[in-house]
This record gives structure tokens, C-alpha cells and sequence, in this order.
């Protein structure tokens, strides 16, 4: 009776009485388990002699993480006998294995197996993942975040608090730890002195583009869209490292007639820089004492996709680009170290790399040599037939 109470309260039903080893499952956390936990003797699903766990102890190491990301619905949604259910999504532990931890087996019988263990009465859900995004979204989230910058508090994000829901965090709450994650992994690199850096410029055809306060960062009257990085009236340096890039990450093909320059500059100094390029891949969901890396990696991941994906000109890009632009301003004046720019994955190349320096239409010529035996002008046409 004590081992029925204990495998319900893990989701768990009464299953073969099977061993196995670490062979048949390929994740790197759950495999560890059975080589740590187990004890030598003979695989029931391949015949080697190996060192093996027993199902039932295997099947309650993976529901401890699933009983870490979900719970009983019952705990904080109603129930319905209308609408046929709980009135959040919910979903059996087998689903949530499976689909959202990815779970790879080798072996139809093992699956088999495993799967009959599941108390299919018992229900899972998210109680801070009721919707991806807005208001419900994960209170620490980059999708909260941006619900919160969006939708509620622009200007004064960070003396802003929801007085109706006292778990959400506060903007400037994420933002403060999310600089804790960049600097917790290392995301801040130094870009030596001498590194060559592309600039694109895409202007009238009547326009003959000699110097460097042509190619530069623009002057603030000429700021009028908003980018990625940097509202309108602000102006920033943007550039990447190789031509492809810097060309993709700037031209409108649509601007026929239109004629587009590139140039190389030089940096003159060591810059500090927040790295996005290349976070640390995810470590498994099953690793019980790498938790908090997971959850650190998927803000940033989701903060990166933003960074990346492209944004229509639909009208509304002057709200779509505020969470990335407030983001570049906390680490342009109020992180703890000092920054010169943010490296990102490019939206138009991927793969590929493109660069904002917090450098101005003064800065950038101060900061930055330009190379003016480096200018190449072409018409747009000349890109659209590559």
C-alpha cells in the first residue's frame, strides 16, 4: 500500500519489473543516472551485461523533473465539466516526456514499457506557462518582459508593478538578471584593437559617398526609422564582419533606383562587447544540478530570437523593437562593466554575424578608422541579381 501511495505521488502506476542500461536512452543526464545509481547485471532490452537501473527507479528520476516544471492543475485552475477539463492546458506526463523534453528512446519494447509505468489519470501543467506570451507568460521571462515594455510601462519600466500580481517580476528585475546570466557565462569578450569591421549604406544614386562622415553613423536628424538596437533620433554604429552581412543586414531591394555603399573601418582600440553569437549549448533537462543554467540559457535564447528574427514593416516595428532596444540602453548606461556594443546572430544571414557599437555620428569618427580605399558603390541591382 505504501509503494502504490509512493508511485502515485510520483504519476507513476505499477510496471514490468525490468532492468536496463544506460544505452537505450540517449540523453547525457539520464544516462549518468543509470551508471551512477546502478548496479552490474544483465540489460532486459539488449542482453549485455552492463550496469543496469530498475524501471521503476528510472522512471521516478525522470518524473522528479517533470513534477519540477509542472504540477497538479488542481493546485491553481478550475475545473469545467463544460468545457470538458481544467481550464489551462494540461498534458500526461508520457506527452510532456515525449514531446516537450524530447526523450529518445532506442527500443519499441522499452518504450512500451516505460510508457505503461505512467498513470495516464494524472494530469500536468505549466501554472507559470499558461500562455507564451503577455501577462501569464513565465513572470522571469524574456516573453513577460516584453508584455511588461510593450504593454504596460515604456518609459518608467522600472518603477512599474503589476499591484494585482505580486509574483511577476519587475522589468528592471529581468534586466538586472539577465546582465547576471551574460556575465555568469562569459558572454563578454574583448574585440582587439585593429579588427576590421564592414559598414553598408544604402542611398539616393545621385549621392557620391568620399568620406568618412558619409559612411559613419549617421547624424540624429537623419535617424528617423527605428532599429533593432536603437530608437528613432538615436544614433548608433551598425556593422558586421564580413561584406555578405553587413549587405543583408541593411539594403531594402524594394528602394529601386537606389544605389548602396560599403567601406571597411578599423577599430583604434581594445572594445568590450556583449557576445550573443555563442551561448553554451542547453545542458539536459533532466540534470537535476544544472537547473538554473537551463533556465538562464532559455531567456537568452529567447531574447536572441528576438534579436534575430525579422521584424515586418507592418507598422508596428516601433513597438516590436522596444524590449531589444531597452535592453541595449541598460547595458549602454547602467550595467555593471562598461560596454561598446552588442554582437548578434544577423536576422538576413544565418550563420552569420552582424554588430551595433554605441558610437554616434562623433564617436564613430573618433573611435573608428575609416579606410577610404575601401569604398565600392553599386546599384541595388547588383545585389537583387547575386
Amino acid at each position: 500500500m505504501e509503494e502504490a501511495e509512493e508511485l502515485y505521488g510520483y504519476g507513476l502506476l505499477f510496471g514490468p519489473d525490468k532492468q536496463v542500461c544506460s544505452l537505450h536512452i540517449n540523453d547525457i543526464a539520464v544516462r549518468s543516472h543509470i551508471r551512477k545509481f546502478g548496479k552490474k547485471g544483465s540489460c532486459n532490452y539488449c542482453g549485455k551485461d552492463k550496469i543496469i537501473l530498475h524501471l521503476e527507479d528510472l522512471m521516478k528520476f525522470l518524473m522528479q523533473t517533470v513534477a519540477y516544471f509542472y504540477s497538479d492543475p488542481v493546485e491553481f485552475s478550475s475545473y469545467s465539466s463544460a468545457e470538458g477539463g481544467y481550464l489551462v492546458p494540461y498534458l500526461d506526463a508520457w506527452e510532456i516526456l515525449q514531446d516537450n523534453f524530447d526523450l529518445e528512446i532506442d527500443s519499441n519494447k522499452l518504450f512500451e514499457d516505460m510508457e505503461s509505468w505512467i498513470d495516464f489519470g494524472k494530469v500536468w501543467a505549466d501554472e507559470k506557462m499558461m500562455h507564451d506570451s503577455g501577462h501569464y507568460s513565465r513572470p522571469s521571462s524574456w516573453s513577460h518582459f516584453c508584455y511588461l515594455v510593450k504593454h504596460k510601462a515604456r518609459y518608467l519600466f522600472h518603477a512599474y508593478k503589476n499591484e494585482y500580481d505580486f509574483e511577476a517580476e519587475r522589468a528592471i528585475t529581468i534586466l538586472k538578471e539577465a546582465e547576471k546570466m551574460i556575465m555568469r557565462y562569459g558572454l563578454i569578450r574583448t574585440l582587439d584593437e585593429g579588427t576590421s569591421l564592414l559598414r553598408c549604406r544604402q542611398h539616393d544614386k545621385s549621392e557620391i559617398i568620399v568620406n568618412i562622415t558619409q559612411m559613419c553613423a549617421p547624424e540624429i536628424q537623419y535617424c528617423n526609422n527605428p532599429n533593432r538596437m536603437s530608437p528613432a533620433g538615436i544614433s548608433m554604429f551598425y556593422c558586421a564582419f564580413e561584406p555578405e552581412t553587413a549587405l543583408r543586414e541593411t539594403l531594402d531591394v524594394n528602394w529601386r533606383g537606389s544605389k548602396y555603399t560599403i567601406a571597411n573601418f578599423v577599430t583604434k582600440d581594445k572594445l568590450k562587447i556583449v557576445d550573443l553569437s555563442k551561448l553554451p549549448l542547453l545542458p539536459s533537462l533532466f540534470d537535476i544540478n544544472k537547473r538554473r543554467k537551463y533556465e538562464d540559457l532559455i531567456f537568452l535564447k529567447d531574447f536572441i530570437n528576438d534579436l534575430a528574427k525579422p521584424i515586418e514593416r507592418d507598422g508596428k516595428v516601433h513597438i516590436n523593437y522596444v524590449p531589444t532596444q531597452i535592453v541595449t540602453e541598460y547595458f549602454r548606461y547602467m550595467g555593471k562593466q562598461k560596454v561598446d556594443g552588442i554582437i548578434y546572430p544577423s536576422s538576413k544571414n544565418l550563420g552569420y554575424s552582424a554588430m551595433v557599437l554605441f558610437f554616434d555620428h562623433y564617436a564613430s569618427q573618433e573611435k573608428l578608422q575609416f579606410l577610404p580605399k575601401s569604398i565600392e558603390t553599386n546599384k541595388i541591382q547588383t545585389f537583387i541579381k547575386k
